[in-house]
């Protein structure tokens, strides 16, 4: 995270955004958020900054102060100014460079508000342009400033995500409420003591009817929501690319072959390569022939989980190939819980309140560009997340999908190898009203 003046006004870039399904986020989901940005910021996030316009977005950031500056978010504020999809390249000075992706809805991509270096950006874009259909744009400062200069109302405020208690106002108050306390409390006794005993006859009165009819009415079981105990989609999804992203390619003669995750744990798959041996190999679970070995961990706990109302099978439906139509994806749909079929003469059992579909489709780039979209379709859960790896000869040096991964791994992989992700698999469910 960075700060900018434009206008006279200080703005932050660099954020990291994620959907969210109300204006009106609470403190403890913004808390529980920031700590999820953990996978991908590397430490819980301490700033937030809560997006209105467009669709609703929550931007964090890793401030490391102790007091923020007042200041906006600028990806917020000029994400509405031009027609979805655009991305833009900004130079703010000599080797400091802003890019900006903005795809369906208005909504800022996850990684779409970056700032680094030339090199950092322009990889950035190349990436996003994966997706057909962007409106380029660029410019320096200049730009920048005529574009706040159309905003009438500053939106995203950066704000701690934790509060520090004002103990001295605290204090303040206290003894005020104590003075109150003091002089209203025979009031709030008597108060509750006649509310006890109006209780009491209203239990009363409703026991006598009761017995009159003969029985007891039996409190109705609570109706299933299974969608409400899945983490959210942009809860596992996120954390699934956080871990794969902090992976290496190769470890000694071991190249990655396939990542997958889900709800309960994570594994890596590991093969041979030529040169290679058990002597300098990767931790995890062997083979016979000692050329595979599967590495798994658990997930955690701390998923988000939400208890949203389902829309109808047909709307529900809609929604889904409508948001994947639009990101030219075709997913494969199965009704799991079809309405169950009888003999003549029987008595059906009751179908269930909801209809369960299991959804499976290719990406053909990194899920994280996806999260918003994915993450706005009412009673969807990602349950799994796969990715296959392919490794080609390559007649120059080894290149990886990131060269940082590679130096950090702490290994060389193979002379004249490459890889490349050829697909990602997404596993999931959809909810509808039945």
């Amino acid at each position: 995270m960075e700060l900018i003046k434009i206008n006279g006004r200080s703005f932050v870039i660099g954020l990291y955004w994620i959907p969210v399904t109300s204006e009106r986020v609470k403190r403890q989901e913004i808390q529980q958020y920031a700590e999820d940005a953990k996978g991908v910021l590397g430490q819980p996030a301490d700033a937030y900054a809560l997006r209105l316009s467009g669709s609703p977005q929550l931007g964090l950031a890793v401030a490391g102060e102790p007091e923020l500056p007042k200041a906006w978010s600028l990806a917020a504020n000029i994400a509405v100014l031009y027609r979805e999809p655009w991305l833009g390249v900004y130079r703010l000075s000599e080797d400091r460079y802003w890019f900006i992706a903005v795809h369906s809805g208005q909504a800022i991509m996850n990684d779409g508000d970056l700032v680094g270096t030339y090199d950092e950006v322009m990889e950035a874009k190349e990436r996003h342009l994966a997706i057909d259909g962007w409106d380029e744009r660029s410019g320096g400062i200049s730009e920048l400033s005529e574009m706040v200069a159309r905003v009438q109302r500053l939106d995203g405020r950066l704000r701690p995500v934790k509060i520090a208690f004002p103990w001295k106002t605290a204090l303040r108050v206290g003894i005020a409420a104590g003075a109150l306390a003091i002089v209203g409390a025979g009031w709030r006794l008597y108060e509750a003591r006649k509310e006890r005993l109006l209780e009491q006859r209203r239990q009363e009165q409703l026991l006598r009817e009761s017995l009159a009819r003969g029985r007891h009415e039996p409190e109705q079981p609570p109706t299933s929501m299974p969608w409400a105990e899945q983490p959210t989609t942009d809860s596992l999804l996120g954390r699934c690319v956080g871990i794969f992203s902090g992976s290496p390619l190769f470890v000694g003669g071991w190249r990655a072959e396939e990542w997958s995750c889900d709800q309960s744990h994570w594994e890596y798959k590991w093969v041979l390569e030529p040169g290679g041996s058990l002597l300098v190999a990767p931790a995890g679970q062997i083979n016979q022939d000692g050329s595979l070995i599967a590495q798994s961990g658990p997930m955690g706990p701390n998923f988000r989980y939400r208890r949203e109302a389902l829309l109808a099978e047909q709307s529900a439906l809609r929604a889904l190939y409508g948001t994947l139509q639009r990101l030219n994806i075709k997913p494969t749909v199965t009704l799991q819980n079809p309405t169950p079929k009888v003999l003549p003469g029987d008595k059906p059992p009751p179908p269930d309140p909801w209809s369960k579909y299991s959804v499976a489709f290719i990406l053909p780039v990194n899920p994280e560009l996806f999260v918003s979209e994915l993450a706005r379709i009412p009673g969807f859960r990602v349950v799994k997340v796969s990715a296959k790896l392919s490794a080609a000869v390559d007649s120059g040096s080894v290149r990886a999908n990131s060269d940082r991964q590679n130096q950090t791994s702490g290994s060389q992989p193979a002379q004249g190898l490459r890889l490349s992700v050829i697909e990602w698999k997404i596993e999931g469910d959809l909810y509808a009203h039945r």
